[in-house]
């Protein structure tokens, strides 16, 4: 997470990666976003389940990226990608250089001589060694997620004002004037709490399992290889995604909400005192996990939603 003292050549590597990966994959993020503030531009199809219940097939990822296409071109498929790819590089940026003053100079000197041909399996840390270690990285990751969120809200704004085929998020500076001019210095940190909310229960969540695997069950030496932490970081991360992915939700919604976008007012979306209110909302409607997941979309027929079946037929 954090560059070794003469890796400045391996970080802007692992910067670039990171871009190259968050430009190839923009689109499955776009529709996204737009499913997650709950736009939904095709009608369900009815169909079953595997064990035969029926059900109704909401459009997937190929679907909704067609529509975008045939609607906006192929580069509509790509708004908000600047101000994403910004964001990504500003929060990576902060973070490391928050987290390289809590490094001391022996362990960026241990780092730096690391190699992949000679790769010592690292000591578990003791209980308190890694309270510590956390606690650090999480204010570096902190700090990152505060400075570059205006970044984040400008992109989904960008992306989400294809709803309502607005003009005002087209590039960065019409999107920083339409915010402060409507919505003050404040405007753009909404939906920031549930943001910070879930990026620190996720860390936390990654680092605390990670640690607990590696420490009481890392005994093999499969465990102990390169490959087998990135197999335990990568389970880490996905049970951490699971867990708090109705946070990164509901700060997608606060973004738009009450702005100047269709999308963010009624009928598209009711108008929330606060993110808490948004939650709740959500999960009223059961709709917390709305977007998790955009290749194979499903929602029950309802008994008495006779304007479902009429849309699917």
């Amino acid at each position: 997470m954090v560059a070794p003292k003469d890796g400045k050549g391996s970080l802007n590597h692992g910067i670039g990666l990171s871009l190259v990966a968050t430009a190839f994959a923009h689109p499955l993020a776009y529709v996204k976003v737009l499913v997650q503030v709950g736009y939904e531009p095709l009608p369900p199809k009815k169909g079953k389940t595997f064990f035969g219940k029926d059900v109704l097939h909401l459009p997937g990822f190929f679907d909704y990226a067609r529509y975008i296409k045939n609607d906006d071109g192929f580069s509509g498929l790509y708004r908000g990608l600047v101000p994403r790819v910004l964001h990504n590089f500003v929060s990576s940026s902060v973070t490391n250089a928050v987290c390289s003053r809590f490094q001391s100079a022996e362990e960026q000197s241990s780092d730096s001589e690391e190699t992949d041909e000679e790769y010592e399996p690292p000591a578990i840390k003791t209980q308190s060694e890694f309270l510590i270690e956390t606690l650090q990285l999480s204010i570096g990751k902190a700090a990152g997620v505060v400075i570059s969120y205006p970044l984040h809200l400008i992109s989904v704004r960008t992306m989400v004002q294809f709803v309502g085929k607005e003009t005002q998020y087209n590039n960065l500076f019409s999107s920083v004037r339409e915010i402060y001019q409507e919505e003050g210095i404040g405007g753009f940190f909404s939906g920031l709490v549930p943001q910070l909310l879930g990026e620190m229960l996720s860390f936390w969540v990654f680092r605390t399992l990670t640690y607990f695997i590696e420490t009481y069950f890392g005994i093999d030496e499969f465990s102990r290889s390169p490959s087998g932490r990135l197999y335990i970081q990568g389970l880490s991360q996905y049970v951490a995604s699971l867990l708090t992915f109705p946070f990164f939700l509901v700060t997608n919604m606060m973004a738009v909400n009450n702005s100047r976008l269709a999308a963010g007012n009624p009928p598209n979306m009711p108008i929330f005192n606060n993110w808490i209110d948004c939650w709740v909302y959500l999960s009223k409607e059961k709709l917390l996990r709305r977007g998790d997941s955009i290749i194979r979309r499903t929602m029950p027929i309802r008994p008495n939603a006779a304007l479902q079946l009429a849309i699917a037929k």
